[in-house]
């Protein structure tokens, strides 16, 4: 086989899901504490005027159709107005979901209050502490999860729901800081039968293949599959694409295939399974059918990591059943495709305050913290029109907001270039020894 590309090399074309590993910037936690003290502020004087007379199950039932509908300033007056977050509502059994949609609001600072009054209370400061947890990891704030779901009593004056949640939360804290072991241990004491159990496997399955233990992370994968007895969803197509990519690593090629059958055609994985079929045929020196892979990945109209990377395959598999001739035009298809492809993201990077941006890879496309930032943005949008905050230290924030997520946009940007700037080498490098071989 040709030295150009082994098949060793096809690994690197990102096959096994990675976790995005971003840490929080300072300037991003300076972003959430300016913010939280600005809806603070606004929420404090719409309180003044507030009457406590509607029930909090009314109450956050009209808030959360106001959240839905994207009426952030709505929502925090249905709140406020209703003085929702009382202490003398601490025993109320709704105010767990109050607390849950008052924190997306960034109402943090009321919730910290809460659960300084709340103290000595285990059951309600149980429910609080699980509740910022789930704020903090929704913000990327992994060491904030950590210590406060480091004391085990929590977890067991939860309810059985929000305990397998906890266990989860935590286990996804510790393995962004790289602490895989530790949670591995976490997520095993997610219980079968939980609604988060297949999440918990799934995740399990990641920090084991991390740690290079596949055998268990099988095990972990083939649990989560078995658990769903319903139809097939995009979490089992996400356990099927991951099983496959995993088998490919080890070298269980035919296993492989079979997994990435399983995936179906609608699925958003579907791309990425697709790809694993063509390189699992490749490695079983299937060349016709991993040519079939790649090409009807090719064809496919949107763009998207795995139909770049299935240009310069298909090259590959050409040359592998010694069609030269095909081969040289499909290696400069994939140089001119490469070559527009970088052109445009390099034109997307100095243009990044114009987020949402189109990225090639699926996971960059639901980034949290660009979403997060856009949700933000929309919040004090609205806080400005209730006049109830300084509008210039709200436009001020919004502008650094904007700032931030055109900053991590262009970083992912330049990471997927740096991906295609590598195919386009590949390919030249493909074409170039197919002259010499003339």
């Amino acid at each position: 086989m040709a030295s150009y590309l082994s098949l060793n090399s096809i690994g690197a074309l990102s096959l096994v899901f990675s976790m995005n590993l971003w840490a929080v910037s300072s300037t991003q936690e300076t972003i959430d504490s300016q913010l939280e003290r600005i809806v603070s502020i606004t929420y404090t004087r719409l309180a003044d005027s507030s009457s406590a007379t509607k029930s909090l199950r009314k109450v956050y039932e009209e808030a959360s159709s106001a959240y839905e509908s994207q009426n952030y300033p709505g929502a925090l007056r249905i709140l406020a107005e209703n003085g929702a977050l009382d202490a003398s509502r601490l025993d109320d059994p709704d105010l767990q979901m109050i607390i849950r949609l008052a924190l997306q609001l960034f109402l943090y600072p009321q919730i910290e209050k809460l659960l300084l009054t709340a103290q000595g209370d285990i059951q309600i400061e149980s429910k609080l502490t699980f509740e910022l947890a789930r704020f903090y990891a929704a913000n990327q704030r992994w060491p904030a999860v950590s210590k406060l779901l480091a004391n085990e009593d929590i977890f067991e004056r939860l309810s059985k729901k929000d305990m397998a949640e906890a266990y989860i939360l935590k286990g996804t804290a510790l393995q962004k800081q790289k602490k895989h072991r530790e949670a591995i241990r976490i997520y095993e004491k997610v219980e079968s039968g939980t609604e988060h159990f297949r999440i918990a496997q799934l995740n399990l399955a990641s920090a084991l293949l991390r740690q290079e233990w596949w055998t268990d992370a099988h095990i972990a994968i083939k649990a989560a599959l078995k658990e769903n007895n319903a139809k097939r969803d995009e979490l089992d197509f996400r356990l099927f694409t991951m099983m496959g990519f995993s088998q490919i690593q080890f070298g269980f090629y035919r296993d492989a295939r079979e997994n990435f059958r399983n995936v179906a055609i609608s699925s958003q994985y579907a791309h990425r399974a697709l790809l694993g079929l063509g390189i699992a045929a490749l490695h079983q020196q299937d060349f016709i059918g991993a040519l079939n892979a790649f090409d009807k990945l090719r064809v496919q109209p949107q763009k998207d990591i795995s139909i770049a990377e299935a240009h310069l395959l298909s090259a590959f598999a050409l040359r592998q059943l010694e069609q030269f001739d095909a081969a040289t035009i499909r290696y400069q298809e994939a140089i001119d495709y490469y070559q527009i492809l970088s052109t445009e993201i390099q034109a997307s990077i100095g243009s990044t305050t114009a987020v949402p941006i189109q990225f090639l890879r699926p996971e960059n496309n639901r980034d949290t913290l660009i979403h997060n930032n856009s949700r933000k943005v929309q919040l004090l949008s609205g806080l400005s029109d209730l006049g109830l905050a300084d509008s210039s230290s709200i436009a001020s924030l919004k502008i650094k907001i904007l700032n931030e997520s055109a900053q991590h946009a262009a970083r992912l940007l330049r990471e997927e270039k740096n991906a295609i700037d590598s195919y386009l080498s590949q390919s030249r490098f493909g074409l170039a020894s197919l002259y010499d071989r003339k």
